[in-house]
């Protein structure tokens, strides 16, 4: 029986530095995934960043030990998980957006019913989720009309006067950044270090 072809190439295969990396992504992806974990996220991220650098060291010591005994195959190894710990640690910091994602997904129709409330209440169609960080407050807006985005004064006093803008997002300490379509994710500036 003939070996697959990429086995032929001699792919560096995962060992237990690359799994100990990949766990390391995983607990990673669902700290990071709690909206007001965002410190604890960050713990996280340096923590893995020391553990991945005593990888990378530890690989590269194995890989020049091999290269004097020439073997070669176990060189070629230790430099994959090299390359795997240094991924790794790159892909963590991407992870700090997961939260706000995971707040529009748990919170979507909820949004979009709270808006259409306001909007056959008189009041302008905007809604918010508020989810309370170490830092301050955030969560995600859904405002079809753009508003958000616009400074505090050029907002429209229908949308200043709803009780959505005036219990979280119409202060000057709120930044918004945009998500998606209508959906947009709040946090509070002010106090932050």
């Amino acid at each position: 029986m003939n070996a697959p072809r990429f086995l032929e190439l001699g792919a560096p295969r995962p060992d237990k530095r690359t799994w100990f990396a990949l766990f390391l992504l995983s607990v990673g992806a669902n700290v990071g995934g709690v909206p007001g974990w965002q410190m604890v996220f960050a713990s996280w991220v340096v923590f893995s960043w020391l553990l991945l650098a005593g990888v990378v060291l530890s690989s590269l010591v194995f890989a020049c030990c091999h290269a004097v005994e020439r073997a070669w195959s176990a060189m070629r190894v230790d430099l994959g998980q090299v390359v795997y710990a240094l991924l790794a640690a790159a892909v963590l910091p991407t992870m700090f957006e997961l939260a706000a994602w995971v707040d529009l997904v748990a919170s979507y129709s909820e949004l979009r019913t709270a808006a259409e409330a306001s909007a056959r209440a008189g009041s302008a169609r905007v809604s918010a989720t508020h989810v309370f960080e170490m830092q301050g407050r955030g969560g995600t807006a859904y405002d079809p009309s753009g508003e958000i985005a616009k400074p505090r004064d050029q907002r429209s006093q229908q949308w200043r006067d709803s009780a959505t803008a005036t219990q979280w997002l119409n202060n000057d300490c709120v930044e918004v950044r945009h998500l998606i379509g209508a959906y947009w994710h709040w946090s509070e500036s002010c106090g932050r270090f």
